[in-house]
Protein backbone atom coordinates (compact mmCIF):
# COMPACT_ATOMS: atom_id res chain seq x y z
CA UNK A 1 0.00 0.00 0.00
CA UNK A 2 1.64 3.29 -0.85
CA UNK A 3 1.65 6.52 1.58
CA UNK A 4 -1.60 7.97 0.87
CA UNK A 5 -3.39 4.97 1.11
CA UNK A 6 -1.77 4.04 4.50
CA UNK A 7 -2.75 7.54 5.48
CA UNK A 8 -6.05 6.72 4.28
CA UNK A 9 -6.28 3.61 6.10
CA UNK A 10 -4.95 5.09 9.31
CA UNK A 11 -7.01 8.06 9.78
CA UNK A 12 -10.67 6.94 8.77
CA UNK A 13 -10.71 3.59 9.48
CA UNK A 14 -8.11 2.79 12.47
CA UNK A 15 -8.58 6.46 14.47
CA UNK A 16 -12.32 7.13 13.29
CA UNK A 17 -12.82 3.74 13.13
CA UNK A 18 -14.56 3.82 9.89
CA UNK A 19 -17.53 6.81 11.70
CA UNK A 20 -18.63 9.36 9.53
CA UNK A 21 -16.38 12.87 9.69
CA UNK A 22 -19.04 15.12 7.79
CA UNK A 23 -18.80 18.74 9.41
CA UNK A 24 -15.67 16.85 11.94
CA UNK A 25 -13.52 20.10 13.42
CA UNK A 26 -10.68 18.87 11.88
CA UNK A 27 -7.52 20.01 14.47
CA UNK A 28 -4.40 21.10 12.89
CA UNK A 29 -2.88 17.82 13.02
CA UNK A 30 -5.28 16.23 11.44
CA UNK A 31 -5.62 18.55 8.58
CA UNK A 32 -1.74 17.69 8.17
CA UNK A 33 -2.03 14.29 7.61
CA UNK A 34 -4.94 15.32 4.93
CA UNK A 35 -2.99 17.93 3.24
CA UNK A 36 -0.18 14.98 3.35
CA UNK A 37 -1.96 12.57 1.89
CA UNK A 38 -3.28 14.62 -0.82
CA UNK A 39 -0.13 16.27 -1.89
CA UNK A 40 1.31 12.35 -1.76
CA UNK A 41 -1.10 12.21 -4.73
CA UNK A 42 -0.34 13.00 -8.76
CA UNK A 43 -2.72 14.38 -10.95
CA UNK A 44 -2.19 13.89 -14.27
CA UNK A 45 -3.19 17.50 -16.13
CA UNK A 46 -2.32 18.21 -20.19
CA UNK A 47 -2.34 21.75 -21.64
CA UNK A 48 -3.37 20.05 -25.29
CA UNK A 49 0.72 19.03 -25.52
CA UNK A 50 1.78 17.91 -22.64
CA UNK A 51 0.65 15.79 -19.81
CA UNK A 52 2.63 16.54 -16.48
CA UNK A 53 1.72 15.16 -13.14
CA UNK A 54 0.96 17.90 -10.32
CA UNK A 55 0.32 17.44 -6.63
CA UNK A 56 -3.43 17.04 -5.33
CA UNK A 57 -3.98 20.15 -2.84
CA UNK A 58 -6.30 19.34 0.25
CA UNK A 59 -9.51 21.71 -0.93
CA UNK A 60 -9.67 23.34 2.41
CA UNK A 61 -13.00 25.47 2.31
CA UNK A 62 -14.70 22.23 1.66
CA UNK A 63 -12.93 20.41 4.78
CA UNK A 64 -16.11 20.56 6.63
CA UNK A 65 -17.21 18.26 3.56
CA UNK A 66 -14.83 15.44 4.21
CA UNK A 67 -15.77 11.74 4.88
CA UNK A 68 -14.07 8.81 5.32
CA UNK A 69 -14.51 8.09 1.58
CA UNK A 70 -14.66 11.45 -0.07
CA UNK A 71 -11.63 14.22 0.69
CA UNK A 72 -12.13 17.54 -1.11
CA UNK A 73 -9.01 18.53 -3.00
CA UNK A 74 -7.78 21.49 -5.85
CA UNK A 75 -6.62 20.21 -9.08
CA UNK A 76 -4.56 21.76 -11.79
CA UNK A 77 -8.04 22.11 -13.82
CA UNK A 78 -10.12 23.41 -10.24
CA UNK A 79 -12.29 21.58 -7.52
CA UNK A 80 -11.90 17.53 -7.41
CA UNK A 81 -12.37 14.79 -4.73
CA UNK A 82 -10.72 12.41 -4.20
CA UNK A 83 -12.70 9.18 -3.41
CA UNK A 84 -11.09 6.23 -2.43
CA UNK A 85 -12.36 2.30 -1.49
CA UNK A 86 -14.83 2.26 0.84
CA UNK A 87 -16.11 -1.37 1.94
CA UNK A 88 -19.10 -0.11 3.53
Amino acid sequence: MDLAGSNLVELFEKHFGGSVTRNYEWPDDGRGRLRETSAALRYWACNGTTEEPHALRLGESRIHETDEAWISVITPDGPGVLVWFNSD
